[in-house]
């Protein structure tokens, strides 16, 4: 009986083990060392110089920046997408304020905020729009709230200006980065059936238009892996949480990771699937009080995190998705 438990011990060591043993001991690839694109950025000039953002920027090889405005800066002006621009780091959009006046009944100043970025697309004076936001709940609310609040952005997603940017990012092959929460906990609102099938409607509709999902999608993967069989033109960026305060906001919409610095397990598999439709976005504020100071400390961070997937798909995800959506030389 002793010498046939030694033989079975022998025989387990040698013969290979199951498919889902092997998935688990496999080892991390490590960091990926190559160029980055970040495909979501919204500088903040007024406490901190962009010398110093893209000079960080710089140092973690982050080789293109993709420069925005949040969807509540529409009341803001656009001095610091032109102060960008001089940066060859720096590739600026469009920034979509007329949604925010849509927001505010204003139809005649979202129209003058329409032709302003209509002008501007036409003449290649930025690189696509965004980050246009349809629907950008107060997640202050979710952590108890403040005295100021985060300002909302609700619009109709089929009103006649909104249609009309998509036709012109259709006609003119350029990205829309576009920012929809399904869902909004604190007034227990869930319009994810709707948010879906107005993807799928608009992505159809539209198919010159490269569609980017912010923060994938703020849905589940099955969700998301469902707008990506439905639809070739459109994307998921995706960000990791770093504070406190961007973990309860987002506790609801789905993040790839919360503040132990690793990405969950089923973001982790999505990715694996569909390696061509991610985009690495940061979604940073430089310049912001808090917890936006180390940019190329998160870098080293992202580096670190994406070092479970393998190297292709870092690469691609971090760098050559982007380069393509973006149209980079």
């Amino acid at each position: 009986m002793r010498i046939l438990v030694v033989i079975l011990g022998l025989l387990l060591a040698i013969l290979p083990s199951s498919p889902e043993a092997s998935e688990k001991k496999e080892p991390a690839s490590g960091p990926y060392r190559g160029p980055i694109i970040d495909a979501q950025n919204h500088p903040k000039r007024k406490s901190a110089p962009l010398a110093e953002f893209f000079g960080q920027a710089r140092e973690a090889n982050v080789e293109k920046v993709i420069v925005m405005k949040t969807p509540n800066d529409y009341r803001k002006s656009n001095r610091l997408l032109r102060d960008s621009r001089p940066y060859s780091r720096a590739i600026v959009l469009c920034p979509a304020d007329f949604v925010g006046f849509i927001h505010r009944e204003n139809e005649e100043r979202a129209r003058r905020e329409f032709d302003r970025l209509k002008a501007d697309l036409t003449n290649d004076t930025c690189a696509g729009v965004g980050e246009a936001g349809l629907r950008h709940y107060d997640k202050t609310a979710k952590k108890g709230g403040s005295n100021r609040g985060q300002p909302e952005v609700l619009v109709n997603l089929n009103h006649p200006l909104v249609l009309e940017m998509l036709g012109l990012a259709d006609g003119r092959g350029v990205p829309v980065v576009l920012h929809i929460e399904p869902v909004y906990s604190p007034a227990g609102i869930d319009n994810l059936p709707e948010v879906k099938d107005w993807y799928k409607s608009v992505c159809r509709r539209f198919p010159g238009a490269k569609l980017i999902a912010s923060h994938n999608g703020m849905m589940p993967p099955g969700d998301l892996e469902e707008l990506f069989l439905s639809c070739a033109n459109l994307f998921a960026d995706f960000k990791f949480m770093h504070h406190r305060g961007a973990a309860a906001g987002f506790r609801d919409l789905h993040p790839m990771s919360d503040l132990d610095f690793e990405i969950f397990p089923h973001w982790r598999k999505m990715i694996r699937k569909y390696p061509e439709r991610f985009l690495f976005a940061s979604d940073w504020k430089y310049g912001r009080r808090g917890s936006f100071e180390d940019y190329a400390g998160h870098i080293r961070t992202v580096r670190e995190m994406l070092g479970v997937l393998p190297p292709a798909v870092q690469r691609k995800v971090l760098y050559e998705n982007a380069k393509r959506v973006f149209s980079i030389d």
